[in-house]
């Protein structure tokens, strides 16, 4: 008779076997959601998706008062929460990573435009 090995399946088995590309496509959201937008405004003007532009995430940022520096750990913190909330949904319960992205994506909102609210 041989032992059976009791295998768990469910929602956050899966999630956990998922994280690592979770993660990956958490971390990437960021870039490619301004590269997807760039696009879209682009064409919209009927623009090549190709022509340069000062749209994008980082010119906004230093636009509204940050440094270079800022803008560019600003945009890590962003991908920084979405990976943390990537990993901590197979770690935690769902409605607690909900609630700490929720409050770390308004500290990452507030922290981004705090040169903009100075200046008011």
């Amino acid at each position: 008779a041989g032992k059976q090995i009791p295998t768990q399946q469910g929602p956050s088995n899966t999630i956990a076997v998922l994280s690592p590309l979770i993660v990956v496509a958490a971390v990437l959201f960021v870039p490619l959601l301004d590269l997807l937008m760039a696009v879209v405004r682009r064409t919209r003007r009927g623009l090549s998706p190709f022509h340069a532009d000062k749209m994008h995430l980082h010119h906004r940022l230093l636009e509204i008062g940050h440094s270079q520096r800022r803008a560019v750990l600003l945009i890590y913190l962003w991908a920084a929460v979405l990976a943390f909330g990537a990993v901590a949904l197979s770690l935690f319960n769902g409605s607690v990573v909900v609630w700490v992205m929720a409050i770390g994506l308004l500290v990452a909102l507030v922290v981004s435009a705090a040169p903009r609210l100075r200046s008011r």
